[in-house]
């Protein structure tokens, strides 16, 4: 048994070394600065996880418009104008939820509604060129023969969009930057979906 002031010794070093141990990376910067207040917490919206809601949530400069095609998966072309030009087209289905961010940068999911995984893709509207593609950390790959997934994007907090995962495995909250893609947070949420 170890007497107590030899625990609280220990204990004392233990936290100090925690605290003066250097954080890695980008990641490790971002947590040390963060508090509660920069964290986001988890926040659904299931208006947002619709393709329709990320339409009508819009009041940019641009007009947005999908045309659907033909099948049985309800899906379609979303379309990107801006002053009657063609800005942009990207395939999409009823669950691909997009943000624009400062009226220059869209980002939207490439998802399956019924399979593990997301990966988000921005898009500069001024260049029209691939900024970055990012595949999220989500709940992680998992096997599956029944399965839904649905994605919620929020801009922020700062230079950075926020990703709500809701998997049948579980939720997750991930924080993407805008320049590079780079996870900045990620962190399941606890309990059952």
């Amino acid at each position: 048994m170890i007497p107590y002031r030899r625990f609280v010794l220990l204990a004392v070093a233990g936290a100090l070394a925690a605290l003066l141990a250097p954080r890695g990376g980008l990641a490790g910067k971002i947590r040390a600065r963060a508090t509660k207040n920069t964290i986001p917490r988890w926040k659904w919206d299931i208006k947002a996880t619709k393709l329709n809601g990320s339409i009508a949530r819009y009041k940019g400069k641009h007009r947005i418009s999908v045309t659907a095609t033909r099948g049985l998966v309800r899906k379609g072309v979303v379309t990107v104008e801006r002053l009657g030009r063609t800005v942009l087209r990207f395939a999409a289905h009823a669950e691909t939820p997009f943000v624009v961010l400062g009226d220059r940068l869209l980002v939207f999911s490439t998802h399956h509604a019924f399979s593990s995984g997301c990966t988000l893709i921005a898009i500069d509207l001024k260049t029209k060129k691939q900024r970055w593609k990012t595949r999220l950390k989500g709940v992680g790959p998992v096997g599956h023969s029944e399965y839904r997934n649905r994605i919620n994007l929020r801009a922020g907090p700062g230079a950075a969009v926020t990703v709500f995962g809701w998997e049948s495995y579980g939720r997750y909250i991930e924080v993407v930057d805008l320049k590079s893609g780079k996870t900045l947070h990620h962190r399941k949420v606890p309990g059952r979906p």
